[in-house]
């Protein structure tokens, strides 16, 4: 583990998500003796980490929103077009490429869902590395609550793209659920990057306190 800190830490957080849609639709993620005192900067600390969340969250669902407006709206009238049952000559078409474009679906759920668990891994990393060293860094609760706000909706976003129904040629609207996953799936990787970027940022704040100290050499 301390190696794989070093890394994350003399490395710059280097994070490849291979997000590429498949061809397939080219065309279709206590010491209680501290007392009193402790207890009111305890307390306090934790309002402002609340406020700070609040804040992150507000303005990282205004990015993301703003991303997902435009598409939700040519997604709607695509579905409003789409949602009819396919033809006897379409559905033979959908039905030789169903389990072909199941598979990839699938793959891109699995993805999304170890791009996240890969973040999360490298922010416990960093998180523990920053404790364990005793660094300081100034802005370090708006780094931890931009995280937070990012991870859930990082969550949130694949959860949403999971659940859309996979391909069914036999359904009312087969091509409408695909033009529904493509977006669910784009919406998904805004918000991923978002949680990769804002671990990115903890990460070279963290390595900038750990070299100012001399402890980078250390991880």
């Amino acid at each position: 583990m301390k190696q794989f800190v070093k890394h994350v830490l003399t490395g710059g957080l280097v994070l490849t998500l291979v997000m590429t849609p498949g061809a397939v639709f080219a065309h279709d993620g206590d010491d209680s003796d501290a007392t009193t005192t402790n207890s009111e900067e305890s307390s306090t600390s934790s309002e402002g980490i609340a406020q700070k969340r609040q804040e992150a969250v507000r303005k990282l669902q205004a990015r993301l929103d703003q991303a997902k407006e435009k598409r939700t709206e040519k997604l709607d009238e695509a579905k409003s077009n789409l949602r009819e049952r396919l033809s006897n000559a379409k559905k033979k078409i959908c039905e030789r490429h169903q389990s072909r474009i199941n598979q990839i679906m699938n793959k891109m759920d699995d993805r999304r869902t170890k791009a996240n668990e890969r973040i999360t891994q490298i922010y416990e990393a960093v998180t523990s590395f920053y404790s364990e060293k005793g660094l300081t860094v100034e802005n370090y609760l708006d780094l931890i609550a931009a995280i937070d706000a990012a991870k859930n909706a990082a969550q949130s976003a694949t959860k949403e793209q999971q659940d859309v129904p996979q391909l069914n040629c036999e359904g009312d609207g087969p091509e409408a659920d695909v033009a529904e996953f493509k977006q669910k799936r784009l919406d998904s990787i805004d918000a991923m990057k978002a949680y990769r970027d804002s671990v990115k940022d903890l990460a070279k704040a963290v390595r900038t306190a750990a070299k100012a100290t001399g402890t980078e050499g250390d991880a």
